[in-house]
């Protein structure tokens, strides 16, 4: 499978401006909800160490939006650069 930098930036529109993450379908799914449940790895998972990060699990549980909510998070109250981020969904 070849991946190339325009499909990179499908998944990280972040890219171009910190502001798109709020257009992710994810994160205005989320929103909408009339309860929203907070993930731990958006609050308590310590990010002040250099580390590459995945998140495993079964179809359909949270993981993407988990992660995403992570990175609106960090991008939002500017703790990271907007480049900092590489989000890619594999094959379901």
């Amino acid at each position: 499978m070849d991946i190339s930098i325009s499909l990179l930036q499908q998944h990280n529109p972040w890219w171009i401006h910190k502001e798109l993450i709020q257009e992710d379908v994810k994160i205005m799914d989320y929103n909408q909800k009339k309860y929203q449940y907070i993930p731990a790895i958006v609050g308590e998972y310590p990010l002040d160490t250099d580390a590459i990060l995945t998140l495993r699990g079964p179809r359909q549980i949270g993981k993407s939006t988990s992660l995403k909510l992570l990175i609106q998070k960090l991008l939002l109250e500017d703790k990271v650069l907007k480049k900092t981020f590489l989000f890619f969904s594999g094959p379901n």
